[in-house]
Formats: C-alpha cells, structure tokens, sequence
C-alpha cells in the first residue's frame, strides 16, 4: 500500500530540513573560519583593528553583488542542469579556492594580498552556493513551512560557524592552520554527496514549483516579469534588509578583539564562540522560525529587531564600564544577545523568501534582499572598526544599535501576505 499524501508531505519535510541544514553547515563552515576565526588569530598576531576589519570586508563584497548574476541562475535551468548541480558546481570552485590557504602566510606581507584574492575569489564561490540554495528553498518548501525551516537552515549554519570559528581556534592554536583548513575543505565539500542522494525528495517538488511558474508566467518576458515587481515593498525590504543588522553585524566583526582588548585569551574567545554562543543562537533560530509560522513573521521580526538592538547596546555597555568583569557575566551577556540574533535571522530571512517566492525571478529578488543584508555587515564592521579606533567600543557598539532600532518603520512598507506581488 502507498504512502498516504500526509505521509508523504511530512517525509519530504524531514527529507528537506536535513538537506538545507547541511547545506548551510557547508555555507556556514567557511564563513566560521574567515569571518570569525581569522580577525581573532590576526589579532593575536598584532595586526591593527582597521587592518582586519577591511580585510573581512573585503571578503563580504561578493556577498554584497550577488544579486548581479543571479538572474543567471534564474534562467539557466534545464532538465539536465538544476538547482542542485549549481549547488555542486558551486561548492567545488569553493573547495578549489580554499587550497591556497595551505601555503599563504597570513602574517607575510608578500602574501597578503594573494590572502585578498584567495578570499574574493572563495567569497565569490561562497555567495553563488547561497543564491543556489535559497532558490533551492524557496522553491521547494511550503508556506507553513518556511518559518521552521529557515530555523533548522541557521542551525546548521550555526553549527559550521561554531565548529570552524570557535573550536577552530583551539584546533589552530594545537595543531597549526593547515589542519584547520583540511578539516574547512571536507566540511564544504562533502554536502554535495547529500545532494545527490536526497535528489528524489527535491526534484519533485521542484518540478511541481516550475510548472506552476509556467502557467503563471507563460508567454510573459523576463523584463516583463521584472516590471511586475511591487517597487515601493521592495524598496522598503531593501532599506530594512541595508539597515536592521548593523547592531549585531557590528558586534560580529569586532566580538572577538573586544573580548582580547578586555584581557580574554584567545582560547576563552573560542570555546564562547564554539559553545554558549552558538548554542543560544541556536536555540533563537528554532524558536524564531516555529513562532513566525505561529503568530505572524513581520510581527517577530519587529521584536528580534529590538531585543538584538538592545542586546549589543547592553553588552558594548557593560565591558566598557563595568569594572573586573568576570567570564561568567561576560557569557550571559553575548548568550543573550545571540538568542535575539539567532530569532531575527530565521525570522527576517523568512520573510523575504515570503516576499519573493511567487516570482519566477525569485533567486533575483531573495539574492537582492541578502545581499544588502551582506552589505549590511560589510559597512558595519568596517564602521564600527573606524568608530572604535577614534571613539572606543561603547560609543561605537551604541551608534550601531540606534541605527538598528531606526530601520523598524520600513517593515511597515513591507508585505507579507501569500497573495502579494512582491
């Protein structure tokens, strides 16, 4: 006898949230190692906080221009060539521009800026995976899903982030860089075998998702389509999408010199990044995604937007003028900014998948949205890099946190609603 639909449903449901979660471990593996393991051992080593926050900046950029050949993506979908071997071809090119770092010296001058290109180039690998598995996403998941699903998608980013930003420390401070990155390059590789072995559970509701499109959209141009586009919720997505982050982007880009300045060693840096931290973000990411599907995404995403704006004003606040600061405190302090972080990043993301599902430019209009949320990251750590430098961590972390709190009205241009052009 055959699986009843029900039944079906909710197997491909677990089929799809183990795909996507390790398709973001992968995501999340390298962007663990460069965003966050990297400006602490430069830091280590002497290099200047201007120095490393242009450095991870620059590694941003791709991140930020996505949106530029994803309608590549969009288009150039065949029988013979889908999503998921954009997935592939993706993670490859991001293997092959991981093996420099096998011999680039991060504190030899001569190598810096072959350091530079090796992470653009990555980056760019890095940011086409990501345009391939959101469109991936949007395409095969259901409404009521979203939410959930976006949650377990940041726990395996979370997990990657952990494993190679913070239990990466330890393992490059014990056995050297090389080991570190022989374990990054299996990590980002390896998904590409679930790909293929989970193909049945994607491919259907793939073909199902096109062939909506196709009755939607027949006969109707790509420019055209383009201009169907609701203008005034887009802007409003991307003004909040440039500026929501800046609190906890900000915080990201210096967590690991603020904590060293504040006489934490290195090691202690990593096992927090590693374990509270990525736990409770974690547990914000889960809880994030089961409420926006529960009581209205917008509404979530307004109060994560807040409680993160808050959170990084309190801890900028508490390390500056609290006296003897000891771990413990120190601890409940980023745990509870990283449950904010974690909530507003399941909740936000689904929102605009929300608002660009329908599209047949989907992976267009998402990879617009997340990459302004990149560049978002890239003008908040260098920003706050400079502010520190002239101003000190608690000016700068504030500053950061006001400019969070003012992007709340766009969500009022935004919507969210199935039905809606986006």
């Amino acid at each position: 006898m055959g699986n009843s639909p029900q039944t079906a449903n909710h197997g491909d449901g677990l089929g799809l949230r183990l795909l996507f979660t390790s398709l973001y471990f992968s995501e999340g593996a390298p962007i663990g190692f460069i965003w966050l393991a990297l400006p602490t051992l430069l830091r280590t080593q002497g290099v200047g906080l201007a120095q490393i926050t242009a450095l991870t900046s620059l590694a941003v950029l791709p991140w930020t221009l996505k949106f530029l050949w994803a309608p590549l993506l969009d288009r150039w979908q065949t029988r013979w060539w889908t999503l998921g071997h954009w997935i592939v071809a993706a993670q490859t090119l991001m293997v092959l521009t991981l093996l420099p770092w096998f011999w680039l010296e991060t504190t030899s001058a001569a190598h810096w800026n072959w350091l530079r290109l090796a992470l653009v180039a990555h980056a760019f690998a890095a940011a086409t995976q990501d345009v391939a598995i959101d469109a991936l996403c949007m395409a095969t998941s259901r409404p009521q899903e979203r939410g959930r699903l976006n949650g377990w998608m940041q726990a395996g980013m979370l997990l990657g982030r952990s494993l190679f930003g913070g239990v990466g420390l330890v393992v490059a401070q014990a056995w050297g860089t090389r080991a570190l990155i022989l374990l990054l390059l299996i990590a980002t590789g390896i998904t590409s075998v679930l790909v293929i072995a989970l193909a049945n559970t994607w491919r259907q509701r793939l073909r199902e998702h096109h062939e909506r499109l196709h009755l939607q959209q027949q006969g109707t141009s790509f420019w055209s389509r383009l201009g169907q586009t609701n203008l005034l919720s887009l802007a409003a997505a991307i003004a909040f999408a440039l500026t929501a982050g800046a609190a906890f982007e900000s915080l990201g880009a210096i967590r690991g010199p603020l904590l060293i300045d504040h006489g934490f060693t290195q090691s202690f840096v990593g096992w927090l990044i590693a374990g509270p931290y990525v736990g409770a973000m974690l547990l914000g990411a889960l809880v994030g995604g089961y409420l926006a599907d529960g009581i209205g995404v917008r509404r979530v995403v307004a109060v994560a937007t807040v409680a993160s704006a808050l959170a990084v004003l309190t801890v900028g606040l508490a390390l500056s003028f609290v006296p003897g600061l000891t771990s413990t405190p120190v601890i409940a302090l980023l745990s509870a900014e990283a449950v904010t972080l974690g909530a507003f990043i399941a909740s936000s993301y689904a929102l605009f998948m929300s608002l660009a599902h329908r599209s047949p430019l989907a992976a267009t209009q998402f990879s617009l949205l997340m990459s302004c949320t990149n560049l978002c990251e890239a003008w908040a750590g260098y920003s706050v890099g400079q502010l520190v430098e002239h101003y000190g961590y608690a000016i700068a972390l504030t500053a950061m946190a006001l400019i969070s709190l003012l992007s709340l009205p766009h969500l009022l241009g935004m919507h969210d609603t199935e039905d809606a052009a986006f």
